[in-house]
């Protein structure tokens, strides 16, 4: 799961309300940290359990941390005039990774995560 977009207080509840959601049928959750920026750069994913979840409810923002500068299919790089498309990078470490999707976020994250259907 990814949380995109500005930071917002319901972010850690919906973290800890899939991580359980996700352990009453056995399921791992990954989490990508910095939303998009995660699928971007291999690596910056942990596994979120029950354990990291207690009392998150309570906490604003999110662990995950979040960008809402993150677009990966137009993502501005230093030195180059238009931003670069890293859509497919995304996709491969999603693909290696064997995930399924929860993007938490608001129309930006949404309008992004269609993009990959």
């Amino acid at each position: 799961m990814l949380t995109g977009g500005g930071d917002a207080p319901g972010l850690n509840a919906v973290i800890r309300a899939v991580v359980r959601s996700a352990s009453l049928y056995d399921c791992a959750c990954v989490g990508i940290e910095e939303s998009f920026n995660g699928l971007m750069h291999p690596g910056r994913t942990l596994e979120v359990t029950l354990d990291d979840v207690v009392g998150l409810e309570r906490i604003g923002g999110t662990i995950l941390r979040t960008s809402n500068r993150g677009d990966p299919f137009a993502y501005p790089v230093d030195d180059l005039p238009e931003p670069k498309d890293f859509s497919s990078a995304c996709f491969e470490t999603f693909k290696t990774l064997e995930l399924q999707a929860a993007a938490v976020g608001a129309d930006g994250t949404v309008d992004i995560t269609h993009k990959f259907n």
